[in-house]
């Protein structure tokens, strides 16, 4: 979300942003049991603290088994235990400092063994300032024994379709990098244009296989175990990570909304109904209400340190006019822009409704309490598709 704050913003200030997707080769098994140690001492972590971290990692053997028949047991010399609690923290502040390699106009994220960094680009000084920053991330990755599978690694331009064409490829241990149309960012798929009709598009596709997975697997036909199903097999898919793509288009609400319509109309007595109808006796909300939902959840956990970082850090502005005594005191101010990706982006489209909810919701003592009274409020003019006429559980 941090991330597709600053690319919608650099779109909507006309320049392009040009992000690398870094994947360290075998990282989990290439770490260096000393400079780890050496690591965790320059934390401050020293003493027995220390040492029980270090007879964690040594005196390790390891063998492979086919067929019943091992390999001769070899000694393990590096990497840190995969499957362990302790191993993807040590992993963790092994790679910690990478962030601090970068210039300050280059910001870096780093999941497992995955890094992504971008830079805004204004002109062709800006590309080279990148390669020097992927050129500094070659250095440290040789200084600290991780390898870097360059083949496995590229770029993405983020804007304008003028302007990122003519934009020069970068290299990283001289090897030039190709330059994307697409990448899928921990289960998201991006384009240049940030639209993600193409992730809805193979969302859809996935969920609606599901569906008739479902269909085919049980042979019950009990709507509450069928219901059951699909809350737990299918929705997972629609909801995940809805907040970063939530459409704004009607074709691309109303084709998340087809699985949904298409899996009420195939229960047992429903395919009279029409989808409103469906959705009021089955007590479902629409696939859209649920996003909705999603981003004020989302919001409150935000405002309330449920989420880390500061609020301006997600795009979210709090208005510094707040009329007598009505409403909250959190309210929002909307961030004007004639640019659709920044229009219908999260901290703007979130505004209208995040304003209008009453004060004891927004205030409310934990998410699981904002969750049960968001249920009983109508957020229907907040709806493109308007299929529920009452409110339903989520």
């Amino acid at each position: 979300m941090e991330a597709l704050n600053d690319w919608t913003i650099n779109i909507k200030n006309g320049n392009c942003t040009r992000v690398a997707f870094v994947d360290f080769s075998r990282a989990f098994d290439t770490v260096s049991h000393s400079k780890l140690l050496y690591k965790l001492s320059t934390y401050g972590i020293q003493g027995k603290l220390l040492s029980i971290v270090q007879s964690f990692l040594k005196d390790r053997s390891q063998k492979v088994f086919i067929n019943n028949v091992s390999s001769d047991s070899q000694k393990v010399i590096s990497g840190v235990p995969q499957g362990s609690v302790l191993g993807p923290l040590l992993f963790v502040t092994y790679i910690n400092d990478l962030s601090s390699i970068f210039s300050n106009n280059v910001i870096s994220n780093l999941f497992a063994d995955d890094a992504k960094l971008y830079s805004e680009i204004k002109c062709v000084n800006d590309i080279t300032d990148f390669q020097n920053n992927l050129d500094c991330l070659s250095e440290w990755a040789a200084k600290w024994q991780l390898y870097i599978s360059t083949t496995k690694c590229s770029t993405l331009d983020i804007g304008s379709a003028k302007k990122t064409d003519l934009l020069p490829c970068n290299t990283l241990d001289n090897v030039i990098l190709d330059k994307s149309k697409e990448k899928i960012d921990l289960g998201v798929k991006l384009d240049k244009s940030l639209t993600f009709s193409m992730h809805i598009c193979e969302i859809v596709a996935r969920a609606k296989q599901r569906t008739f997975l479902l269909f085919r697997s049980f042979t019950t036909r009990n709507i509450k175990y069928l219901l059951l199903g699909f809350k737990s097999y299918i929705l997972p898919v629609m909801n995940y990570c809805s907040s970063i793509w939530t459409p704004y288009m009607i074709g691309d609400i109303d084709a998340l909304e087809s699985v949904q319509r298409m899996f009420t109309r195939r229960l047992p007595g429903y395919d009279k109904l029409s989808y409103k109808e469906r959705l009021f006796k089955l007590k479902l909300p629409s696939l859209e209400l649920r996003r909705l939902r999603a981003d004020l959840l989302l919001c409150y956990k935000i405002f309330h340190g449920d989420v880390c970082g500061p609020p301006e850090r997600y795009g979210l502005k709090l208005s510094r006019q707040i009329q007598g005594t009505r409403g909250h005191t959190l309210k929002l101010c909307a961030d004007h822009s004639r640019v659709d990706t920044r229009l219908h982006f999260f901290s703007t489209r979130i505004v209208k409704p995040w304003n209008a909810l009453p004060a004891d919701i927004v205030h409310s003592l934990s998410a699981q309490n904002f969750k049960r009274q968001l249920i009983t409020i109508n957020l229907n003019k907040f709806l493109i598709l308007k299929y529920n006429e009452e409110q339903c559980n989520f």
